[in-house]
């Protein structure tokens, strides 16, 4: 088996965790956070690595979307197995339970420091609530794994803006006017940001718009 590079993120203790999820990679435990409407995990590896996902009653059913990954899972009782080789996005859902979202990240490249010039740095392990941040052309927004940004990032009429990091903008509490739910707004701007997949930028250029 390849040597395998594996990043866990430890996430702020108010983050609710899954009561339904018991996640173990490598032989090394997981944090599963809840939502709502699923759980979800994130982290960064390179090489091959091997899950253990139990649940509380014996499994009957386990699939991996989307089903054309092709991945096969191994059903022991309460457990699921299966192996990933490549950093990819998918979906668990066993038995009728929410659905786990696996964010299976490529390793970053680049990171900055907290201290770099430009760089809004937003530390692992904390909850940070930003409201509205505003950010001007040459300016970057770095969200480290197990960091939990709450607000909205918004610029206008800027040029080479950057949001980047394994951890999560989260807008679900923001409501301004109608821009309720967003966590991008953006207006004449040119910016990018890094698919957590496998940590390639994604330019965006346009008039106005919101995620």
């Amino acid at each position: 088996m390849p040597i395998s590079q594996l990043s866990i993120y430890d996430w702020p203790a108010e983050m609710k965790r899954s009561p339904h999820f018991s996640v173990s990679i490598n032989g090394q435990s997981v944090p599963v956070c809840a939502t709502g409407v699923a759980a979800f995990l994130v982290i960064a590896f390179e090489g091959a690595i091997e899950f253990e996902v139990s649940v509380e009653a014996a499994i009957q059913t386990a699939q991996l979307r989307p089903l054309s990954r092709n991945i096969t899972t191994r059903i022991e009782d309460r457990t699921v197995r299966f192996r990933l080789e490549r950093a990819d996005n998918f979906s668990l859902e066993i038995d009728g339970l929410m659905p786990l979202f696996v964010f299976a990240n490529a390793p970053e490249s680049a990171r900055p420091e907290p201290n770099d010039a430009g760089v809004h740095f937003f530390a692992a392990e904390k909850t940070h609530e930003i409201g509205q941040l505003e950010i001007k052309s040459g300016e970057s927004v770095y969200i480290e794994g197990g960091a939990v940004v709450r607000g909205v990032i918004c610029g206008a009429d800027a040029q080479n803006i950057t949001i980047r990091g394994h951890g999560i903008l989260d807008g679900s509490l923001w409501q301004h006017d109608n821009d309720a739910h967003y966590s991008v707004l953006w207006e004449k701007c040119r910016c990018s940001a890094r698919r957590h997949r496998d940590d390639s930028p994604v330019d965006v250029d346009g008039d106005g718009g919101a995620v």
